[in-house]
Protein backbone atom coordinates (compact mmCIF):
# COMPACT_ATOMS: atom_id res chain seq x y z
CA UNK A 1 0.00 0.00 0.00
CA UNK A 2 1.65 3.25 -1.13
CA UNK A 3 1.94 4.92 2.47
CA UNK A 4 2.35 2.05 4.22
CA UNK A 5 5.45 4.05 6.39
CA UNK A 6 2.39 6.61 7.06
CA UNK A 7 0.48 3.66 8.43
CA UNK A 8 3.11 2.81 10.62
CA UNK A 9 4.30 6.19 11.83
CA UNK A 10 0.78 6.64 13.18
CA UNK A 11 -0.66 3.19 14.26
CA UNK A 12 -1.95 4.23 16.85
CA UNK A 13 -4.51 5.89 14.99
CA UNK A 14 -5.91 2.79 13.33
CA UNK A 15 -8.28 0.35 15.08
CA UNK A 16 -10.57 -2.19 14.34
CA UNK A 17 -13.10 0.78 13.46
CA UNK A 18 -10.64 2.63 11.40
CA UNK A 19 -10.32 -0.08 8.72
CA UNK A 20 -12.18 -0.05 5.00
CA UNK A 21 -12.48 -3.41 2.82
CA UNK A 22 -9.26 -3.90 5.17
CA UNK A 23 -7.14 -1.48 4.18
CA UNK A 24 -6.85 1.61 6.92
CA UNK A 25 -9.41 4.46 5.75
CA UNK A 26 -5.92 6.76 6.15
CA UNK A 27 -3.21 7.45 4.28
CA UNK A 28 -1.84 10.45 5.78
CA UNK A 29 -2.10 12.48 8.69
CA UNK A 30 -2.24 16.38 8.91
CA UNK A 31 -0.33 17.23 12.14
CA UNK A 32 -0.58 20.96 11.67
CA UNK A 33 -1.86 23.45 9.64
CA UNK A 34 -1.89 24.98 6.98
CA UNK A 35 -0.93 21.72 5.34
CA UNK A 36 0.21 22.04 1.75
CA UNK A 37 0.90 17.71 -0.02
CA UNK A 38 2.39 17.00 -3.84
CA UNK A 39 1.37 13.70 -4.66
CA UNK A 40 -0.05 11.44 -7.22
CA UNK A 41 -3.82 9.67 -7.21
CA UNK A 42 -2.61 6.14 -9.54
CA UNK A 43 -4.93 3.07 -10.07
CA UNK A 44 -4.01 1.01 -7.38
CA UNK A 45 -4.66 3.36 -4.44
CA UNK A 46 -8.21 1.67 -3.87
CA UNK A 47 -11.37 3.02 -3.88
CA UNK A 48 -12.04 2.95 -0.41
CA UNK A 49 -14.48 5.99 -0.06
CA UNK A 50 -17.98 6.48 -2.13
CA UNK A 51 -19.72 10.35 -2.48
CA UNK A 52 -22.73 10.59 -2.99
CA UNK A 53 -23.18 13.30 -5.75
CA UNK A 54 -20.54 12.26 -8.08
CA UNK A 55 -19.01 9.92 -9.68
CA UNK A 56 -15.76 8.82 -8.46
CA UNK A 57 -12.64 6.38 -8.29
CA UNK A 58 -9.43 5.60 -6.71
CA UNK A 59 -8.94 8.17 -3.64
CA UNK A 60 -6.16 9.02 -1.17
CA UNK A 61 -7.32 10.14 2.54
CA UNK A 62 -6.19 12.65 5.14
CA UNK A 63 -7.19 12.32 8.79
CA UNK A 64 -7.35 15.68 10.26
CA UNK A 65 -7.84 16.43 14.21
CA UNK A 66 -9.34 19.62 15.87
CA UNK A 67 -9.44 20.77 19.44
CA UNK A 68 -11.26 23.38 18.40
CA UNK A 69 -13.40 24.62 15.85
CA UNK A 70 -12.12 26.20 12.64
CA UNK A 71 -13.52 27.41 9.19
CA UNK A 72 -11.53 25.95 6.71
CA UNK A 73 -10.05 26.18 3.31
CA UNK A 74 -9.81 23.12 0.80
CA UNK A 75 -8.57 23.44 -2.79
CA UNK A 76 -6.39 21.17 -5.39
CA UNK A 77 -5.70 24.85 -7.48
CA UNK A 78 -2.12 24.58 -8.72
CA UNK A 79 -0.09 23.83 -11.36
CA UNK A 80 1.19 20.63 -10.10
CA UNK A 81 -3.03 19.59 -10.50
CA UNK A 82 -3.35 18.01 -13.68
CA UNK A 83 -6.61 16.35 -13.52
CA UNK A 84 -10.15 16.62 -12.65
CA UNK A 85 -10.28 16.32 -8.70
CA UNK A 86 -13.19 15.81 -6.23
CA UNK A 87 -13.96 16.46 -2.51
CA UNK A 88 -15.13 14.99 0.48
CA UNK A 89 -14.86 15.93 4.07
CA UNK A 90 -16.32 12.55 6.30
CA UNK A 91 -16.89 12.62 9.92
CA UNK A 92 -16.11 8.57 10.67
CA UNK A 93 -14.00 5.98 8.60
CA UNK A 94 -16.24 4.37 6.13
CA UNK A 95 -19.18 6.94 6.25
CA UNK A 96 -20.97 6.85 2.81
CA UNK A 97 -22.67 10.42 4.23
CA UNK A 98 -20.14 13.35 3.45
CA UNK A 99 -20.37 16.46 5.44
CA UNK A 100 -20.08 18.61 2.08
CA UNK A 101 -18.72 17.41 -1.32
CA UNK A 102 -17.28 19.78 -3.55
CA UNK A 103 -16.41 18.80 -7.72
CA UNK A 104 -15.44 22.15 -9.67
CA UNK A 105 -14.46 25.68 -8.64
CA UNK A 106 -16.33 28.68 -10.72
CA UNK A 107 -15.30 29.41 -14.19
CA UNK A 108 -12.87 31.90 -13.30
CA UNK A 109 -11.45 29.65 -10.77
CA UNK A 110 -7.58 29.03 -10.46
CA UNK A 111 -6.17 29.77 -14.07
CA UNK A 112 -2.81 28.64 -13.24
CA UNK A 113 -3.87 25.06 -12.88
CA UNK A 114 -2.46 22.08 -15.02
CA UNK A 115 -6.07 20.32 -15.71
CA UNK A 116 -5.98 20.80 -20.08
CA UNK A 117 -8.47 23.44 -21.12
CA UNK A 118 -10.47 23.04 -17.83
CA UNK A 119 -8.42 24.56 -15.04
CA UNK A 120 -11.18 25.38 -13.01
CA UNK A 121 -11.99 21.56 -12.52
CA UNK A 122 -9.14 21.58 -9.58
CA UNK A 123 -11.97 21.03 -7.04
CA UNK A 124 -11.87 23.35 -3.98
CA UNK A 125 -13.88 23.53 -0.58
CA UNK A 126 -13.79 27.63 -0.23
CA UNK A 127 -15.19 27.57 3.16
CA UNK A 128 -16.72 25.00 5.11
CA UNK A 129 -17.08 25.16 9.54
CA UNK A 130 -15.72 22.20 11.62
CA UNK A 131 -16.73 21.72 15.18
CA UNK A 132 -13.52 19.95 17.50
CA UNK A 133 -13.41 16.15 16.60
CA UNK A 134 -11.40 14.08 14.13
CA UNK A 135 -12.04 14.38 10.09
CA UNK A 136 -11.25 12.74 6.86
CA UNK A 137 -10.49 14.65 4.26
CA UNK A 138 -11.12 12.52 1.01
CA UNK A 139 -9.30 13.53 -2.69
CA UNK A 140 -10.66 11.33 -5.52
CA UNK A 141 -10.98 11.73 -9.28
CA UNK A 142 -14.14 12.63 -11.45
CA UNK A 143 -15.18 9.11 -12.58
CA UNK A 144 -12.17 7.49 -11.91
CA UNK A 145 -9.69 10.00 -13.05
CA UNK A 146 -6.23 9.43 -11.81
CA UNK A 147 -2.60 11.99 -12.32
CA UNK A 148 -0.82 14.16 -10.06
CA UNK A 149 -2.12 16.85 -7.69
CA UNK A 150 -1.61 19.70 -4.70
CA UNK A 151 -3.41 19.90 -2.11
CA UNK A 152 -3.71 22.57 0.51
CA UNK A 153 -5.15 22.81 3.86
CA UNK A 154 -5.66 25.69 6.22
CA UNK A 155 -7.92 28.37 8.54
CA UNK A 156 -9.75 30.85 6.27
CA UNK A 157 -8.29 34.39 7.10
CA UNK A 158 -10.39 36.95 8.40
CA UNK A 159 -11.30 40.38 9.46
CA UNK A 160 -11.59 39.46 13.35
CA UNK A 161 -12.29 43.58 14.70
CA UNK A 162 -12.41 47.15 13.72
CA UNK A 163 -12.55 50.64 15.28
CA UNK A 164 -13.07 54.03 14.35
CA UNK A 165 -11.43 57.08 15.37
CA UNK A 166 -13.48 59.28 17.60
CA UNK A 167 -12.98 62.07 14.65
CA UNK A 168 -14.05 59.58 11.91
CA UNK A 169 -10.21 60.29 10.58
CA UNK A 170 -9.94 56.35 10.08
CA UNK A 171 -11.44 53.09 10.15
CA UNK A 172 -8.64 50.10 11.20
CA UNK A 173 -9.66 46.91 10.55
CA UNK A 174 -7.76 43.70 12.34
CA UNK A 175 -6.70 40.60 10.12
CA UNK A 176 -6.27 37.15 11.87
CA UNK A 177 -3.00 36.85 10.29
CA UNK A 178 -0.59 38.67 7.95
CA UNK A 179 -2.36 39.64 4.52
CA UNK A 180 -0.67 40.39 0.90
CA UNK A 181 -2.10 41.41 -2.21
CA UNK A 182 -1.07 38.38 -4.21
CA UNK A 183 -1.73 34.70 -3.87
CA UNK A 184 1.92 33.70 -3.65
CA UNK A 185 2.18 35.34 -0.56
CA UNK A 186 3.51 38.59 -1.35
CA UNK A 187 2.51 42.35 -2.04
CA UNK A 188 1.20 45.13 -0.56
CA UNK A 189 -2.23 45.05 -0.01
CA UNK A 190 -3.61 48.00 -1.93
CA UNK A 191 -7.34 50.56 -1.68
CA UNK A 192 -8.30 48.41 -5.07
CA UNK A 193 -8.36 44.84 -3.15
CA UNK A 194 -11.33 46.40 -1.11
CA UNK A 195 -14.64 47.82 -1.19
CA UNK A 196 -16.58 50.15 0.71
CA UNK A 197 -20.09 50.40 1.30
CA UNK A 198 -22.11 52.91 3.00
CA UNK A 199 -25.33 53.15 5.01
CA UNK A 200 -26.93 56.18 6.04
CA UNK A 201 -28.89 54.06 8.42
CA UNK A 202 -31.27 57.09 9.69
CA UNK A 203 -28.29 59.63 10.32
CA UNK A 204 -27.09 62.69 8.84
CA UNK A 205 -23.28 61.92 6.96
CA UNK A 206 -24.21 61.00 3.24
CA UNK A 207 -21.16 59.26 2.40
CA UNK A 208 -17.05 58.00 3.09
CA UNK A 209 -14.27 58.19 0.42
CA UNK A 210 -11.24 56.26 1.42
CA UNK A 211 -8.65 58.83 0.76
CA UNK A 212 -5.13 56.30 1.45
CA UNK A 213 -4.83 53.62 4.01
CA UNK A 214 -1.69 52.54 5.97
CA UNK A 215 -0.32 50.56 8.50
CA UNK A 216 -1.71 50.77 12.57
CA UNK A 217 0.91 53.61 12.78
CA UNK A 218 -0.18 55.51 10.22
CA UNK A 219 3.21 54.68 7.99
CA UNK A 220 2.77 53.03 4.80
CA UNK A 221 2.20 49.75 4.40
CA UNK A 222 4.60 46.62 3.80
CA UNK A 223 4.05 43.20 2.71
CA UNK A 224 2.32 41.15 4.83
CA UNK A 225 -0.02 43.17 7.24
CA UNK A 226 -2.71 42.60 9.79
CA UNK A 227 -3.94 45.88 10.49
CA UNK A 228 -5.04 47.71 7.93
CA UNK A 229 -6.27 52.33 8.28
CA UNK A 230 -8.31 53.51 6.53
CA UNK A 231 -7.88 57.23 6.67
CA UNK A 232 -11.42 57.95 5.47
CA UNK A 233 -13.44 61.63 4.71
CA UNK A 234 -17.16 61.58 5.58
CA UNK A 235 -19.42 64.04 3.64
CA UNK A 236 -21.69 65.74 5.90
CA UNK A 237 -21.41 65.11 10.42
CA UNK A 238 -22.13 61.90 11.50
CA UNK A 239 -24.54 60.95 14.33
CA UNK A 240 -23.27 57.46 15.14
CA UNK A 241 -25.68 56.03 13.54
CA UNK A 242 -24.15 55.52 10.00
CA UNK A 243 -22.47 52.53 9.24
CA UNK A 244 -19.55 51.45 7.12
CA UNK A 245 -18.74 47.85 5.66
CA UNK A 246 -15.55 46.88 4.20
CA UNK A 247 -15.08 43.60 2.29
CA UNK A 248 -12.14 42.26 -0.09
CA UNK A 249 -13.17 42.38 -3.96
CA UNK A 250 -13.58 39.25 -4.64
CA UNK A 251 -12.48 35.50 -2.98
CA UNK A 252 -9.12 36.26 -4.97
CA UNK A 253 -8.28 40.17 -3.83
CA UNK A 254 -6.27 38.94 -0.42
CA UNK A 255 -4.52 36.23 0.72
CA UNK A 256 -2.65 34.97 3.50
CA UNK A 257 0.85 33.90 3.26
CA UNK A 258 -0.30 30.08 2.52
CA UNK A 259 -2.34 31.59 -0.59
CA UNK A 260 -6.06 31.65 0.91
CA UNK A 261 -7.64 33.93 0.02
CA UNK A 262 -9.99 36.45 2.10
CA UNK A 263 -13.70 35.66 1.04
CA UNK A 264 -16.12 38.62 0.33
CA UNK A 265 -18.17 37.40 2.97
CA UNK A 266 -15.21 38.02 5.34
CA UNK A 267 -16.73 41.74 5.81
CA UNK A 268 -16.76 43.79 8.64
CA UNK A 269 -19.34 46.69 9.77
CA UNK A 270 -18.40 49.92 11.85
CA UNK A 271 -20.95 52.68 12.89
CA UNK A 272 -19.36 56.22 12.37
CA UNK A 273 -18.27 58.27 15.89
CA UNK A 274 -21.44 60.28 17.13
CA UNK A 275 -19.92 63.93 16.03
CA UNK A 276 -23.03 65.88 16.76
CA UNK A 277 -23.94 67.22 20.50
CA UNK A 278 -27.41 66.51 22.18
CA UNK A 279 -30.10 68.58 21.39
CA UNK A 280 -33.74 69.26 21.51
CA UNK A 281 -35.59 68.50 18.11
CA UNK A 282 -38.93 69.90 18.36
CA UNK A 283 -41.53 70.42 20.94
CA UNK A 284 -44.96 70.14 21.32
CA UNK A 285 -45.46 74.59 21.48
CA UNK A 286 -43.52 77.65 20.85
CA UNK A 287 -42.67 80.77 21.97
CA UNK A 288 -45.90 82.48 21.58
CA UNK A 289 -48.46 79.89 20.84
CA UNK A 290 -51.81 80.79 21.89
CA UNK A 291 -54.84 79.12 23.10
CA UNK A 292 -52.83 76.11 24.69
CA UNK A 293 -54.96 73.71 25.73
CA UNK A 294 -55.81 73.98 29.51
CA UNK A 295 -54.95 69.96 30.09
CA UNK A 296 -51.83 69.81 27.61
CA UNK A 297 -48.41 68.77 28.84
CA UNK A 298 -45.46 69.68 27.24
CA UNK A 299 -43.51 66.90 25.20
CA UNK A 300 -39.32 68.08 24.48
CA UNK A 301 -38.27 65.95 22.01
CA UNK A 302 -34.69 65.07 22.26
CA UNK A 303 -32.14 63.81 20.06
CA UNK A 304 -30.40 61.18 22.62
CA UNK A 305 -29.36 61.04 26.01
CA UNK A 306 -28.33 63.53 27.97
CA UNK A 307 -25.46 62.24 30.49
CA UNK A 308 -24.28 64.08 33.29
CA UNK A 309 -21.57 66.88 32.47
CA UNK A 310 -19.55 66.56 35.41
CA UNK A 311 -20.14 62.64 36.46
CA UNK A 312 -20.54 60.69 32.92
CA UNK A 313 -23.96 59.43 34.90
CA UNK A 314 -27.06 59.16 32.66
CA UNK A 315 -29.56 62.06 32.76
CA UNK A 316 -33.14 60.09 34.64
CA UNK A 317 -36.85 61.68 35.02
CA UNK A 318 -36.12 62.69 38.59
CA UNK A 319 -32.62 64.65 37.40
CA UNK A 320 -34.97 66.61 35.13
CA UNK A 321 -36.37 68.53 37.41
CA UNK A 322 -32.97 70.51 38.41
CA UNK A 323 -32.93 72.16 34.56
CA UNK A 324 -36.71 72.98 34.15
CA UNK A 325 -38.85 75.54 35.17
CA UNK A 326 -42.66 76.54 34.86
CA UNK A 327 -44.29 79.61 36.06
CA UNK A 328 -47.63 81.51 35.47
CA UNK A 329 -46.83 85.06 34.25
CA UNK A 330 -42.80 84.82 33.97
CA UNK A 331 -39.49 83.55 35.60
CA UNK A 332 -40.58 85.51 38.78
CA UNK A 333 -43.71 84.17 38.77
CA UNK A 334 -45.75 81.93 40.36
CA UNK A 335 -44.22 77.66 40.44
CA UNK A 336 -46.65 75.50 38.89
CA UNK A 337 -46.54 71.83 39.98
CA UNK A 338 -45.53 69.31 37.68
CA UNK A 339 -44.22 66.07 37.15
CA UNK A 340 -41.54 64.99 34.72
CA UNK A 341 -41.69 61.12 32.58
CA UNK A 342 -38.70 60.16 29.87
CA UNK A 343 -39.57 57.70 27.26
CA UNK A 344 -35.85 56.04 26.67
CA UNK A 345 -36.68 54.77 23.62
CA UNK A 346 -37.82 57.70 21.80
CA UNK A 347 -35.46 60.38 24.13
CA UNK A 348 -39.09 62.38 24.15
CA UNK A 349 -39.14 63.99 27.76
CA UNK A 350 -43.19 64.97 29.25
CA UNK A 351 -43.54 68.07 31.51
CA UNK A 352 -47.03 66.93 33.20
CA UNK A 353 -48.55 70.01 35.46
CA UNK A 354 -50.16 68.22 38.18
CA UNK A 355 -53.69 70.34 37.43
CA UNK A 356 -54.76 72.17 35.00
CA UNK A 357 -53.65 75.09 33.45
CA UNK A 358 -55.31 78.51 34.26
CA UNK A 359 -57.20 80.05 31.40
CA UNK A 360 -56.18 83.12 30.05
CA UNK A 361 -52.99 83.08 31.56
CA UNK A 362 -49.58 83.03 30.42
CA UNK A 363 -47.58 80.01 30.90
CA UNK A 364 -43.57 80.53 31.35
CA UNK A 365 -41.42 77.78 30.45
CA UNK A 366 -37.15 77.37 30.42
CA UNK A 367 -35.38 74.16 30.03
CA UNK A 368 -31.80 75.29 30.83
CA UNK A 369 -28.28 72.64 31.39
CA UNK A 370 -25.17 71.54 30.28
CA UNK A 371 -25.11 67.87 29.39
CA UNK A 372 -23.16 65.55 26.98
CA UNK A 373 -24.04 62.74 25.14
CA UNK A 374 -22.18 59.04 25.48
CA UNK A 375 -19.82 60.25 23.10
CA UNK A 376 -18.77 62.98 25.53
CA UNK A 377 -20.08 65.57 22.84
CA UNK A 378 -20.90 68.78 25.20
CA UNK A 379 -23.85 70.96 24.80
CA UNK A 380 -25.99 73.57 26.32
CA UNK A 381 -29.80 72.95 25.78
CA UNK A 382 -31.52 76.67 26.64
CA UNK A 383 -35.22 76.38 24.96
CA UNK A 384 -37.29 79.39 26.48
CA UNK A 385 -40.92 80.32 25.68
CA UNK A 386 -44.19 81.93 27.24
CA UNK A 387 -47.55 80.74 26.24
CA UNK A 388 -51.02 81.55 26.37
CA UNK A 389 -53.65 79.58 27.91
CA UNK A 390 -57.34 79.33 26.10
CA UNK A 391 -59.78 81.75 27.57
CA UNK A 392 -62.47 79.56 29.00
CA UNK A 393 -63.90 82.54 31.01
CA UNK A 394 -66.99 83.72 29.45
CA UNK A 395 -67.13 87.61 29.28
CA UNK A 396 -69.04 89.54 31.07
CA UNK A 397 -70.28 93.38 31.45
CA UNK A 398 -67.94 95.60 33.87
CA UNK A 399 -70.08 98.91 33.80
CA UNK A 400 -71.72 101.17 31.64
CA UNK A 401 -72.20 105.01 31.27
CA UNK A 402 -75.17 106.29 29.55
CA UNK A 403 -74.74 110.02 28.01
CA UNK A 404 -76.07 113.11 29.37
CA UNK A 405 -78.33 113.53 26.84
CA UNK A 406 -79.71 109.71 26.02
CA UNK A 407 -77.45 109.93 23.22
CA UNK A 408 -75.74 106.74 23.81
CA UNK A 409 -74.05 104.13 26.00
CA UNK A 410 -70.86 103.19 27.19
CA UNK A 411 -70.06 99.38 27.94
CA UNK A 412 -67.02 97.72 29.63
CA UNK A 413 -66.47 93.90 28.86
CA UNK A 414 -64.45 91.92 31.15
CA UNK A 415 -62.60 90.73 27.50
CA UNK A 416 -61.96 91.86 23.89
CA UNK A 417 -65.98 91.27 22.06
CA UNK A 418 -66.26 89.92 18.83
CA UNK A 419 -69.11 89.37 16.23
CA UNK A 420 -68.55 85.90 15.79
CA UNK A 421 -67.36 82.88 17.52
CA UNK A 422 -63.99 82.81 15.71
CA UNK A 423 -63.27 86.79 17.03
CA UNK A 424 -62.86 87.84 13.34
CA UNK A 425 -65.55 90.18 12.98
CA UNK A 426 -65.67 93.13 14.54
CA UNK A 427 -68.69 93.78 17.09
CA UNK A 428 -71.02 96.18 15.28
CA UNK A 429 -75.10 97.50 16.57
CA UNK A 430 -76.55 94.70 14.91
CA UNK A 431 -75.01 92.25 17.54
CA UNK A 432 -76.26 93.69 20.74
CA UNK A 433 -79.90 94.08 21.60
CA UNK A 434 -81.24 96.84 23.53
CA UNK A 435 -84.51 96.75 25.76
CA UNK A 436 -86.35 99.81 26.86
CA UNK A 437 -88.46 99.79 29.54
CA UNK A 438 -90.75 102.97 29.78
CA UNK A 439 -91.60 103.69 33.64
CA UNK A 440 -93.76 107.01 34.88
CA UNK A 441 -93.94 108.33 37.63
CA UNK A 442 -97.48 108.94 39.55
Amino acid sequence: YAQDSNLYLHKNDFFISNIINGRACVDSVISSLPFFHTNTLEDDMGDDWSFQSYPDGVDYAYQLTLDTPKKLYIDTCDPLTDFDTLLAIKDTCGNEISIIEYDDGLDDFCPESGIPDNPNFASIIDSVYLTEGTYHLVLDGWSGATGNYAIAVGTLPEIVSSLIAEDDSYLEIHFSENMYTDATGSGVLEPSDFEISFDQNGGTATGVNIDYIANFSGEPLSSGEDTVRFYISVIGESTGQEEITIFPQNNASIFNSFGIGLLRSASITQGLSDQNPPAVISTTVGDGSTDFSLSSNIVIQLSEPLYNIETGDSITADDFYAYLTLKYGDSLGVDIPFTVSLDDSTNELTINPNSNFLGDTTVYFHFYGAFVDARGNEAVIDVEFALATLDNIPPTSLSYILADDNSYIDLQFSDQMYGDSVASTPLQSEHIKALIEFKFNN
